[in-house]
């Protein structure tokens, strides 16, 4: 049996170690697992307009297509991203946050419907992210990039008097608290002041462990932005 030295043994163990870190580097920079971003499809959801327009005639239709369409998409898109070995990137998720708020709050639900979409919201929502960054916008700065982006069909909910942005953000908090009962997910807050830097936050805690990042928020927080910051940054591909 050979037997090495401290000094020949600690040579050995930095060599193996110098190949592991070669394996993991390209010219001195370190390669990093990709994201594959699925953004929020609100182009392809034909009820939007609609229900901004008339919340109580078209809440059931929004929240059906949300449910069912979005949902197979992601499951598609989780698929892709694990066949390619890439982290899948999301800024939407938790339909169950609108469903609360629409029954509760703005009661555009009735009953029946509430129920049918909490069951069906359990039953089709089965892939969880790992990591959740919400980024938590200050609402009047909310309001100002939702008119500055001008979309019309947001109109309403940058008025000054509109508490649609303070209710989102409770309910998006309640579901993410209950998310968290039933699957092991980190949550991190990046607040106001720290929002220009997200996507460097989000790089540093990057993990090659990780499958599926959700970064979330108000509408008008900015999570597009991030998420294509991040694209960017690591050379990912977008979903389509």
């Amino acid at each position: 049996m050979l037997i090495l030295g401290r000094y020949t043994a600690l040579k050995a163990g930095l060599y193996f170690y110098c190949i592991y870190f070669w394996t993991k580097t390209k010219q001195g920079k370190i390669i990093m697992k990709k994201f594959l971003y699925f953004k929020e499809p609100v182009d392809e959801n034909p009820f939007l307009e609609k229900f901004y327009k008339s919340p109580r005639e078209y809440s059931f239709h929004i929240e059906t297509f949300m449910l069912t369409r979005w949902q197979s998409m992601l499951r598609k898109a989780y698929l892709r991203a694990f066949n390619r070995d890439m982290i899948l990137l999301s800024d939407w998720g938790i339909v169950e946050a609108f469903i609360n708020m629409l029954f509760h709050d703005d009661q555009t639900l009735s009953l029946e419907e509430y129920r049918l979409l909490k069951e069906l919201s359990e039953i089709l929502y089965d892939i969880y992210p790992d990591v959740i960054y919400f980024l938590d916008i200050d609402i009047d700065k909310a309001k100002e990039n939702i008119k500055r982006r001008g979309r019309s069909c947001e109109k309403a909910i940058a008025s000054e008097n509109s508490g649609y942005l303070e209710l989102l953000r409770s309910h998006k908090m309640e579901a993410i608290t209950k998310m968290r009962e039933f699957a092991d997910i980190k949550l991190i807050f990046i607040h106001n002041k720290n929002l220009k830097d997200a996507d460097k936050i989000i790089l540093r805690n990057h993990s090659d462990k990780l499958r599926y990042i959700w970064v979330t928020g108000i509408i008008g927080a900015g999570k597009s932005y991030v998420c294509k910051k991040l694209i960017k940054a690591t050379k990912g591909d977008i979903y389509a």
